[in-house]
């Protein structure tokens, strides 16, 4: 019963998560996806069971869920509008930040502060290197996840993100759907990975 309650709960926020995307852009050019919201009421009402599944105590459940809230919305406006708000970002630093004070990682508040900078500096070089392929959007989440998952987990999350974009990219361009000097949305990898981990981790 608590796993037909989660499928449905989960399609309601996700039709939520997509009218928020939408609303937050608006002013702003944007290309709202056809199957949009629908795919993502799919995504999160198979997820959030699959969360509940492998979750060993209801606070990773719970640590689970506001990730994945924070990754789908990110992952909307990037693919929408080639954004990551800076008021999506802030609407969640601090939920993360309370979250982490009272269910630290293994080394307390230090290694997720470490790993906010040790992300911020990675994805600041990248930003530079890459000449604007790299936004400033990724860099802010990138320093925010690096909170939430600390030093050691966001060099992994960094480099399989990394991995599968460039999966993504390259089956783009084979179809045919993307150009090789085509922009390319990150924020769908990053909460792709950020995903992943979470089902590793349990």
């Amino acid at each position: 019963m608590i796993y037909i309650l989660l499928i449905i709960c989960g399609v309601i926020i996700g039709y939520g998560l997509e009218w928020f995307s939408v609303f937050s852009l608006q002013g702003r050019d944007f290309t709202r996806m056809k199957y949009g919201k629908h795919c993502t009421a799919v995504v999160f009402g198979m997820f959030l069971p699959l969360l509940w599944y492998i979750s060993d105590s209801s606070e990773a459940f719970i640590i689970g869920v506001v990730l994945a809230v924070l990754m789908i919305i990110v992952t909307l406006t990037d693919m929408m509008a080639m954004l990551i708000l800076n008021k999506t970002l802030l609407l969640f630093v601090f939920p993360i930040i309370i979250l982490r004070s009272i269910f630290p990682l293994e080394n307390g508040l230090v290694s997720s502060i470490s790993g906010a900078l040790l992300a911020f500096v990675i994805l600041a070089v990248l930003a530079i290197a890459s000449k604007g392929q790299v936004g400033g959007g990724d860099v802010k989440l990138y320093t925010l996840l690096g909170f939430f998952f600390g030093m050691n987990a966001v060099l992994v999350h960094l480099f399989l993100a990394c991995i599968l974009a460039i999966i993504g990219t390259l089956c783009l361009i084979l179809l045919k759907k993307k150009q090789r000097t085509d922009a390319i949305s990150f924020a769908p990898y990053i909460a792709l990975a950020s995903m992943v981990m979470v089902i590793i981790g349990g």
